[in-house]
C-alpha cells in the first residue's frame, strides 16, 4: 500500500517474526509504531529499547486500537484477530489481518526497493508463495543501477522544470532517457557516455549536464 504514514501512529498486535517485520516496515516509512503483545522476539524488545517503537507488555484490550490510523493484526488467535479488526473500524483505522485477506482493509504487498523505486507485487491474497518467488525473481532483474536512474532521472527533470523548458520537450527528453540504454551505461560504468547523450538531448543544457556529472 502506497500511503503517507510519517508521524502517524500505527499499532501492531502480536510479537512473533511477522509482527517483527511488520512493526519495522512501519517505521521505516516512519511512523509512529505501538506494538501489543505478552511476548515478543527479541528483535521487538531490541527496538523498544532503543526507543524506535513503544512496546506495551500485554494482551490486546477492547480500545487499544482507537486514535490509531492504522492497525496490523497479527496474532495466533483467529477470535483475538477479528475483535482487533472490530476495534479498529469503530475506530476508523485502517486494518490488516495477517493470512485473513476477508478481514483486511488493504493487503501490504511484497515489495522490491532500489532506492526512490519501489515496485509492489501482491496476488490479492490468492498465492503469497508465488509473490515471494516472484519478489525474488525482481530483485535479480532490478539491480542498484535503477536507484541510481531513479535518482538522475528526477535530477533532469527538476533541471528542466527550474529551465522553464516547454512540456513537450521535457517529455520528449525523459521518454528518450527512459528508452535509451542508460541502465546498461550505468551498470557498465560508463557515466561519461550518459552524460554526453543528456546533453545532446537538452542541446548543450548546463544545468542538466552539471546535474549528472555531480553523480560521477
Amino acid at each position: 500500500m502506497f500511503v503517507d504514514i510519517v508521524g502517524r501512529l500505527c499499532v501492531v498486535v502480536g510479537g512473533g517474526k511477522v509482527a517483527e517485520r511488520k512493526a519495522r516496515s512501519l517505521m521505516a516509512s516512519g511512523a509512529h509504531v505501538t506494538v501489543i503483545s505478552p511476548r515478543r522476539t527479541q528483535g521487538i524488545e531490541s527496538d523498544a529499547v532503543k526507543g524506535r517503537l513503544t512496546l506495551v507488555k500485554r494482551g490486546y484490550k477492547k480500545g487499544d486500537a482507537i486514535g490509531a490510523f492504522l492497525v496490523i493484526a497479527a496474532t495466533d488467535s483467529e477470535e483475538t484477530n477479528q475483535a482487533i479488526a472490530k476495534d479498529a473500524r469503530r475506530g476508523r483505522a485502517m486494518v490488516n489481518v495477517v493470512d485473513d485477506p476477508v478481514l483486511c482493509d488493504f493487503i501490504a504487498p511484497s515489495v522490491v526497493e532500489r532506492g526512490p523505486l519501489t515496485l509492489a507485487i501482491s496476488s490479492s491474497g490468492a498465492c503469497p508463495a508465488l509473490v515471494k518467488k516472484l519478489r525474488k525473481d525482481m530483485e535479480k532483474i532490478i539491480g542498484k543501477e535503477y536507484a541510481i536512474f531513479t535518482d538522475m532521472l528526477a535530477k533532469v527533470r527538476d533541471d528542466l522544470l527550474k529551465n522553464r523548458v516547454g512540456r513537450a520537450k521535457k517529455e520528449r527528453i525523459i521518454k528518450a532517457l527512459i528508452n535509451s540504454p542508460a541502465v546498461e551505461w550505468i551498470k557498465a560504468g560508463q557515466v561519461n557516455r550518459l552524460e554526453r547523450y543528456v546533453d545532446a538531448l537538452v542541446n548543450k543544457d548546463s544545468s542538466a549536464s552539471s546535474s549528472l556529472r555531480k553523480r560521477k
